[in-house]
């Protein structure tokens, strides 16, 4: 509320800070809080307080959500970010406060990662269509490289350049995984797993959004 007060922004929100329990949900935690697994957003690997595109969570002004209509309900994920597009489209800011977060417990398998980001890319999809203005030239990091490499294992036994791109996936991946890695000892092999699956999951949720799902609505 101060810091409402203070800034007189519409919604004002901090950190998500991932917990595990079991070595995986720790090494998931990892790979949230990391700007190889997620762009670098401040709301997930932290930063100067300040204006943002959104927050985790947050705490609004109420006449700022009736004038912009609340949260779509109709989005399963991303409800609160594009509730942030229309406050920042309505001329109000929406503010990132370090000093305030949550804990979040991850999912406890690769299974269940992998549906949430599936899931997380369908809806950022929808949110793109609706609010083109709202790219980010990193939300195009992940589809245009998990293309390159699905179609580089598929051409590669025939055209041998076309395998660089998985092997540049792959070194960057090891070197990620390397960094981020040495937050937490014995997690490195299931960091690297934790890594790919968000990207090529979100990023197949996205694609088939836009390629296949769009048309069916």
């Amino acid at each position: 509320m101060e810091t409402l007060a203070r800034t007189g922004a519409a919604n004002v929100g901090g950190i998500q800070r991932p917990v595990g329990v079991t070595p995986f949900e720790q090494a998931v935690a990892v790979a949230m809080s990391s700007r190889f697994g997620t762009g670098g957003a401040r709301f997930h690997v932290g930063g100067p307080q300040g204006p943002v595109d959104t927050v985790y969570l947050g705490v609004f002004r109420r006449h700022a959500l009736v004038e912009v209509g609340a949260f779509d309900e109709r989005l399963v994920r991303n409800q609160d970010y594009e509730l942030n597009v229309r406050l920042r489209a309505a001329g109000h800011e929406v503010w990132f406060d370090p000093e305030l977060w949550a804990t979040y417990r991850p999912r406890s398998d690769l299974r269940s990662l992998s549906r949430q980001y599936f899931q997380y890319g369908q809806y950022k999809a929808q949110v793109l269509v609706r609010h083109p203005c709202s790219l980010k030239l990193r939300q195009l990091v992940p589809p245009v490289v998990c293309t390159l490499v699905a179609g580089g294992l598929i051409v590669g036994p025939v055209w041998r350049r076309a395998l660089l791109a998985p092997a540049g996936y792959v070194a960057a991946l090891t070197a990620a995984t390397g960094v981020e890695g040495r937050r937490q000892r014995g997690i490195r092999l299931r960091l690297a797993a934790a890594l790919a699956t968000m990207h090529f999951s979100w990023s197949a949720g996205l694609l088939a959004w836009i390629l296949g799902g769009r048309r069916r609505r």
